[in-house]
């Protein structure tokens, strides 16, 4: 086996935005304005061995020898958002509907970007059975009937959880920990032994080590773990692979998972030039690691020499990994697009793979930002290197890029920190020229001195929202990709953090409701609206019965897991219903003041355009107040899942069902083991307002 030992996420130094999560670094290379946006291959295994060794010299010239960056800085991988589902070209908002097992009706899905390409998330479905991820365990509740919930089984995962994917009878659990050798205390592990220390990827308590089946004793490690679940109370692990490398995100299109992976190698302690240059290309290349069903354990290479590539302009020590894997026969040869560069937001298309990497320059005593885009597309074995190019600023989050008709679309904050006058949008259309995107149309100074919160590419057209005090949603025709043009403005109090389409003239959006005091807003509870775009140029708050077709729940403080992770929403066309969570917070507030927390649940409407958003129930996944008016709350992932004419709040503390007839749950089951709900008794624990960055929100 090779000796490559990845550092941990939390601490490497190149700037990875991982998931969306902007994690800029000092950059060691001389002039980062000076980038780019092209690769190179290499000639031979030693030009890449040569290539490595002299990143990681630079580095130690920057940082000094002492191998690593100190633990803690960084920053940790975060779960990537989602989106919605397209029906056909119209980019519709609802999950992608599936028949049962049994064929006896619907259910929903999760709630992704682009049709026919699956993410990941904490829990799924299949009509008749629900799967919840929590932590080491996956737990499988018989759905069917409502009243009758149960928990068939529960799978014991070899690492923490990251998410899950279900196709075909086969439940896919990505996992991932990361890990560092500490050296021996006395009585500890013997003289000289080191203590292999490890945590989940992205949290901070760290895992027992027994309860753990990494291969390595350090650095960032990736599960695929495949379960057999055509009998859901008998769940099998069939494989296990394991790769070298923290997962950053990942698509399932077609039958072949496409994982992004990222670290940096470890350098020796001291990592003097010698040293360096001693270090053999095995060295430097991720491992796999292969588990089968009957135990035979396979090992190699994650990537070979000619699969890697660099950009022309050097990016430091960062690999990220373009991993395929073929579900229908996991233990076939996985295939790998290597970059040594760093990862950042990630976007996929049914046709091809982009990968972000922004650099932040302080050179003019301002955070002055550029992003490189590589484009993979995708082939029926792995990826294959198309091009790169480059844009001013950085994007939002995934859905700031959309593909359509071969051509990029991205939409980026530029001079993001230079000051409230300097803050602005830009958005750009890439075509592919030989091996370069080369930027073909543009709209820049979109909402000057207004930050970027929201972006959806929908066919031809483009929705952005930006804010300060009041929020402008921009609709743009990109029609012609060498002319695209903003052709309308709303304004409205508030914001969006995410847009979808409810019908082809209507979007559907979450966001906060905003209360203009001057020189910012003050937050106030969450928002649901419905816009009619079905005149691009004169976008407007869709009405009904002369009302505005929006709701507000609750006041200051109220969040929901959907203002910053798109999966949480469910809107389920078949049955105009909407579910989301919501953290409740109640009483007249002004200014800076907060309310009473009241509730901790799942939120359902009936939103249609005919009749706008009509309350149906709230599910509470948390006990609330006690006998003694303490709250006890629940802060974890919820999820709303409709299957027939039910609907399920689902945590990783059990699963609620309600008929949509009865609005009463007649389903509850509590996992044995599951994570307490946090009593909040004698003090008071104020909310914790997540908003975007900026200076425009209180």
């Amino acid at each position: 086996m090779h000796s490559l030992r990845y550092l941990p996420l939390l601490v490497v130094a190149t700037g990875f935005t991982i998931a969306g999560t902007s994690c800029p670094q000092p950059n060691p290379q001389p002039n980062p304005t000076a980038r780019v946006a092209a690769m190179k291959s290499f000639r031979s295994a030693e030009e890449l061995r040569a290539y490595l060794a002299e990143q990681a010299k630079r580095r130690m010239d920057f940082i000094g020898a002492g191998g690593v960056w100190p633990l803690g800085l960084g920053c940790a991988a975060a779960s990537s958002g989602s989106g919605d589902w397209r029906e056909g070209a119209l980019g519709l908002a609802s999950p992608t509907l599936e028949a049962s097992p049994t064929g006896e009706g619907l259910f929903s899905t999760t709630n992704v970007q682009e049709a026919g390409v699956d993410e990941s998330d904490v829990v799924k479905n299949d009509g008749e059975t629900i799967y919840v991820l929590d932590g080491l365990d996956v737990h499988v509740v018989d759905a069917r009937p409502p009243a009758g919930l149960a928990e068939l089984a529960t799978v014991k995962l070899p690492a923490p959880g990251d998410s899950l994917y279900l196709r075909n009878g086969k439940l896919i659990a990505l996992c991932g920990a990361y890990g560092w050798a500490m050296p021996a205390l006395p009585g500890w592990a013997g003289p000289g032994r080191p203590i292999p220390m490890f945590r989940a990827a992205g949290t901070s308590p760290p895992a027992a080590v027994e309860d753990l089946e990494t291969p390595w004793p350090e650095g960032g490690q990736t599960a695929v773990v495949i379960i057999d679940v055509t009998d859901p109370a008998r769940p099998v692990i069939e494989h296990k692979l394991w790769l070298q490398g923290l997962l950053v995100t990942s698509r399932l299109i077609e039958g072949r998972l496409r994982l992004v992976l990222a670290g940096e190698p470890r350098l020796p302690s001291p990592a003097t030039a010698a040293a360096i240059d001693r270090m053999t290309l095995s060295e430097w290349i991720p491992d796999y690691r292969h588990v089968g069903p009957d135990g035979t354990v396979v090992s190699g290479d994650l990537a070979d020499w000619p699969s890697f590539m660099a950009p022309v302009y050097p990016d430091g020590l960062a690999i990220t990994l373009a991993v395929t894997i073929d579900l229908d026969d996991p233990a076939a040869p996985m295939t790998t697009t290597a970059i040594s560069a760093a990862a950042g937001t990630v976007y996929a298309s049914t046709e091809a793979l982009y990968i972000t990497d922004t650099t932040y320059d302080w050179s003019a005593g301002t955070y002055q930002t550029d992003t490189i885009v590589h484009k993979l597309a995708f082939t029926d074995t792995g990826t294959a290197y198309v091009a790169s190019g480059k844009v001013p600023g950085r994007p939002l989050n995934q859905y700031s890029l959309g593909e359509y008709e071969g051509r990029l679309r991205i939409a980026t904050m530029i001079n993001e920190f230079g000051g409230e006058d300097t803050e602005r949008t830009g958005l750009y259309v890439l075509g592919v020229d030989g091996t370069r995107l080369e930027i073909i149309g543009r709209i820049e100074d979109l909402g000057i001195g207004e930050r970027l919160y929201a972006v959806r590419f929908i066919g031809p057209r483009g929705f952005l929202v930006t804010f300060k005090r009041i929020d402008p949603l921009f609709t743009v025709d990109l029609s012609d990709p060498t002319n695209p043009r903003v052709v309308g403005e709303l304004k409205v109090p508030g914001y969006s953090d995410h847009l979808q389409l409810l019908d082809e003239n209507h979007l559907l959006a979450i966001g906060k409701d905003a209360r203009d005091n001057g020189e910012w807003a003050w937050v106030q509870g969450v928002k649901l609206s419905i816009y009619d775009v079905s005149d691009m140029s004169a976008p407007r708050v869709h009405q009904v019965n002369g009302q505005p077709a929006e709701v507000i729940i609750g006041g200051r403080g109220t969040h929901s897991e959907a203002n910053v992770q798109p999966k949480a929403l469910n809107h389920f066309r078949p049955l105009n219903a909407l579910a989301l969570p919501i953290e409740l917070w109640e009483g007249d507030t002004t200014g800076a003041e907060f309310g009473t927390r009241s509730f901790t649940g799942l939120y359902v409407y009936r939103v249609t355009v005919e009749n706008g958003f009509e309350f149906l129930t709230r599910i509470a996944t948390a006990p609330g107040l006690d006998a003694d008016g303490c709250y006890v709350g629940y802060h974890g992932p919820t999820r709303g899942v409709f299957i027939d004419n039910t609907v399920y709040a689902v945590t990783e503390r059990g699963v609620k069902a309600a008929p949509l007839d009865s609005l009463t749950v007649v389903g509850d089951i509590t996992f044995a083991g599951s994570p307490p709900a946090w009593p909040e008794c004698g003090w008071r624990v104020d909310p914790v307002v997540v908003l975007p960055e900026g200076t425009g929100l209180r």
